[in-house]
């Protein structure tokens, strides 16, 4: 996954072994983060909070799959 901040404005990309699509949400300079992921046949909403400055973890719901699942998301330099 990569994401631009623009403002408040999160825009970019994620792909993996089977999907391909856009990410979009905002973000006001607090510490809880949310991120949407639109594969136009469903999406993944991942909700966290920094960890530090390059880290963020919480949790995500995928559209299709039953669940809620931990993750954690680095900064690449």
């Amino acid at each position: 996954m990569d994401i631009w901040l623009n403002g408040t404005s999160l825009s970019g990309r994620y792909t993996d072994r089977h999907d391909l699509g856009s990410v979009g949400g905002t973000y006001t300079g607090g510490a809880t983060v949310v991120i949407n992921v639109d594969f136009g046949d469903g999406g993944i909403r991942f909700d966290g909070e920094f960890d530090g400055p390059d880290k963020i973890k919480g949790t995500m719901r995928a559209a299709h799959i039953s669940g809620v699942f931990p993750f954690t998301m680095i900064r690449r330099p």
